[in-house]
Formats: C-alpha cells, sequence, structure tokens
C-alpha cells in the first residue's frame, strides 16, 4: 500500500447492510488507517470487533439489518418463488418512520466534523438529514451514474429511456426518507427540504468492482471511478479445512451468503446430490448444521482468497463480494442469484463464460444443479476463461486507486 498524502485526514466511512454490503467498506477503511489516516467507522454494531481489530474507530449504527428483513417468513417465503425485483421491492419488510429517524440521526452524529466522508446508497440520506460535510462522496458496489447504455438495477432495458429510471430510483429513495429526514432536520433546528439536494459539482463515485466485467460508459464523467475490487489481506485456513482439502481432489465449494436462511434445506440438499453426481468433495460454508458423509466438510466461515483458488468450481448466490472473490480466483463459477444484484453479477459472468447459465433460487433443484456443476467441472474452456479473466481482475488498483480518490477530497 503506498504512502499517505502529507496531511493525515479525518475520513468517516458509513456502511449498513449485509456482510457483503459493508465489508469493502471496511477494506478501504483498513487501507486508509494503514496509510497514515485517523479513520471512523459507522456500521452495525456486528461490525465493531472487525473494525477495531484493524484500527478504526467505531461508531454503532442500529439499522434494520437484512437479518431483520429475512426474518420474515412470509418474505422468505416469497423469495422462494420469485426473482421479480418489483414484487420483491413491494414485499420487503420496511423500518418504521421512527426507526429511519434513528438510524439518520446516529449517522448525522458519527460523521459530523470529519474532513471526507465516505457513503454508500444506504447511508447518503444522512447527507439530507444534517449539515452536509465539506467533501464527501459515494461508494457503490452497482452501478448508480446515470446512463444511457443500461437502466438502473431492477428495469428492464428502455433505449432512449435508461436515464428516466436513474431519476425513478432517485425520486423513490426521497419518499423513502423524506419524513425521516424532516425530523431529524427539525429536531437540529435546520430548515425543511422540499426536495433532496443533488451531489454536488464533481461528485466522485467509487465503485469496487472490475472494468473487465462491467464496461466502463462512455458518457460517465471522469469523477466516477471503476476501481477494481477491494479485497482485504486475508486470514487463511483453519487447520481441518487446511488438512480437508489437502486430503484429496479438489472440491467443490458452496456458499449462499445471507441467502441460506431463505431455503437452507433444499440449497444444501441441492449441493450434496450435484456434487456427488459430478464425483467430487464439496466444501460447505455456512448453512444448516446437520451430519454429513465424509467426503464433505462444513465450516461456519472461511478466507474465500485461499480457498477459492483451490476449488474446482464455487457454487454461490451471486452476492458481489463473493463474485468478486471467485472472479480473482480463475474458478469455474455456477450462481443460485436470489435478489439485490444477485441476477445482474449472475448474468454478467455467464455471458463472460466463467460461468454456467443462472439458476434463479426459486427454480433451484438437484437435478439443474447437478447439470451446471458437472458443465464447468468437466469442459475445460470455464476454467481457461476464469484464469484469463482473473489476470484482468488480479491486474487492477482496486483499494489503492480508492484511496488515492478519497485522499484527494481531503
Amino acid at each position: 500500500m503506498g504512502p499517505a498524502s502529507a496531511a493525515v485526514s479525518r475520513i468517516g466511512l458509513a456502511a449498513i447492510g449485509s456482510r457483503g454490503d459493508v465489508e469493502p467498506l471496511l477494506v478501504l477503511g483498513a487501507a486508509l488507517h494503514d496509510r497514515g489516516h485517523d479513520v471512523l467507522f459507522a456500521s452495525s454494531e456486528n461490525m465493531r470487533d472487525a473494525a477495531e481489530k484493524a484500527g478504526l474507530r467505531f461508531h454503532p449504527i442500529t439499522p434494520a439489518t437484512p437479518d431483520d428483513v429475512l426474518a420474515d417468513p412470509e418474505f422468505r417465503a416469497l423469495l422462494r418463488r420469485t426473482t421479480s425485483p418489483g414484487r420483491i421491492a413491494r414485499a420487503m419488510p420496511r423500518p418504521t418512520v421512527e426507526q429511519r429517524r434513528s438510524t439518520l440521526a446516529e449517522l448525522v452524529a458519527a460523521t459530523a466534523d470529519l474532513d471526507v466522508v465516505v457513503h454508500t446508497p444506504h447511508t447518503r440520506a444522512a447527507v439530507w438529514a444534517g449539515p452536509a460535510p465539506a467533501r464527501w462522496c459515494t461508494a457503490a458496489l452497482w452501478p448508480v451514474t446515470p446512463t444511457k447504455s443500461a437502466p438502473a438495477f431492477g428495469f428492464p432495458a428502455l433505449g432512449p429511456f435508461n436515464r428516466t429510471t436513474y431519476r425513478l430510483v432517485a425520486a423513490g429513495e426521497w419518499r423513502f426518507f423524506r419524513e425521516a429526514v424532516a425530523a431529524v432536520r427539525a429536531d437540529a433546528g435546520l430548515p425543511p427540504l422540499s426536495r433532496p439536494p443533488g451531489p454536488p459539482v464533481g461528485h466522485h463515485v467509487l465503485h469496487p468492482f472490475s472494468r473487465a466485467v462491467f464496461p466502463v460508459p462512455g458518457d460517465w464523467p471522469d469523477t466516477v471511478h471503476v476501481t477494481g475490487h477491494w479485497f482485504g489481506p486475508g486470514t487463511g485456513p483453519d487447520p481441518d479445512l487446511a488438512a480437508f482439502v489437502a486430503g484429496g481432489t479438489p472440491p467443490v465449494v458452496a456458499t449462499f451468503g445471507s441467502t441460506w436462511v431463505v431455503d437452507p434445506d433444499r440449497a444444501l440438499e441441492a449441493a450434496l446430490a450435484a456434487t456427488r453426481r459430478a464425483r467430487r468433495r464439496l466444501v460447505v460454508v455456512g448453512g444448516p448444521e446437520t451430519s454429513l458423509p465424509d467426503e464433505v466438510l462444513r465450516v461456519t466461515d472461511a478466507d474465500f482468497g485461499w480457498l477459492f483458488p483451490r476449488a474446482a468450481a464455487v457454487v454461490h448466490h451471486g452476492g458481489q463480494g463473493t463474485t468478486a472473490a471467485a472472479l480473482r480466483a480463475g474458478v469455474p463459477q455456477v450462481v443460485v442469484p436470489g435478489f439485490a444484484d444477485q441476477p445482474y453479477w449472475s448474468r454478467r459472468i455467464a455471458g463472460l463464460g466463467v460461468a454456467a447459465a443462472p439458476i434463479p433460487l426459486p427454480e433451484l433443484t438437484a437435478d439443474r444443479l447437478g447439470t451446471a456443476v458437472a458443465q464447468v467441472v468437466s469442459d475445460p474452456g470455464f476454467r481457461t476463461r476464469a484464469e484469463a479473466l482473473a489476470g484482468a481482475v488480479r491486474a487492477e488498483p482496486g483499494v489503492e486507486a480508492a484511496c488515492r480518490v478519497v485522499e484527494g477530497l481531503s
């Protein structure tokens, strides 16, 4: 990691959401700290230990988390039936106005008196709720800048009307936060807002994904930075995992991240059947605790940077972080997307020839997964293409480039 800029800056990073939503910001925060900056990390309480271990100051935020949302049995049942963004958005349990007010107030307090603040799309409404920080930027795990070449996430391609979809997203975001923003501003004695102020001129956006996977639209301004993925240093394997991996042919790895809770038994049964069909051993990361055969090892967590390069293939849910780790490893993939950005990334990597055709979570069967796993482990073209793409992913500057952008704002 390169040296810090001459002056030490007080930098805040605000991130809430799933582990996959938050960890890239934690990687960025750790890198900025290593470059000599005073870094505050504002997130949910479950990130405290990781933030403090990285040397960051921590400020707890109490949002509704993905675990809270997925605790709703009716919502989980819907996710077993559809991947439609519209149906999912309409049915998703929402925090109350008071919960939103509390979260925004905590974010405003956490990011006060800092030189630079890095917000995510999930936290940037705090800029409306309080005095705007002098300098701030957005870090988004999916494309958020309007372009004529593609619609906003969740919308079908609309040709000349693609840009309009981004205005619809912004309007929906304002409707969601408007009452909570008004309450926080009133509490602070600030005047009300009739509409959300747009980002300042020259606002910078950081995208921690690969240009090799997402070609940068020609109509994006040069203040939008597709840096490459932000990878942390890793922790290595625990002894049981290292021994299992070394004890035979490369295993298939199955991990479904936050979507395990949607249909854990079916996902595990499909993974077991698929790897039996492919005559492969299996490492399961997460999922239900149950009795498993000798050729299967379950671990609660793993360093994907160590494990994935040693795998025959990776079966996963299509979350951005897991997808990035598999891309860097140069390993064939099978993706079972559920919601949010998962369908998008699953289509992209299948289109690049490094993954089988996606199997939407509601359509998951042992037979379909078995066919897909057998396809990617038996056809050497998948690994050849994956290894070539991995070279491009590893060559990108990633978190180093993001640090330079943030330092340039201070």
